[in-house]
């Protein structure tokens, strides 16, 4: 499972309450990732496309 999918299976079934500056990583051997809130949608102001509930990036830690 690639890291995005992992993120994405971890915010469905754990729940977390996930803040801007954490860190993640899929598994304790992978590559950490720093959490950040996207403002800069790219489907913002889309009816249809815009997510209503925000996005997170997920910058990697050198």
């Amino acid at each position: 499972m690639n890291t995005l999918s992992t993120f994405g299976y971890y915010q469905i079934v754990d729940k977390p309450t996930i803040r801007a500056g954490q860190t993640f990583a899929a598994d304790h051997d992978a590559p950490v990732y720093r959490i950040h809130e996207e403002t800069n949608q790219p489907n913002a102001g889309h009816e249809l496309f815009e997510n209503p509930l925000g996005m997170w990036r997920l910058d990697r830690i050198p």
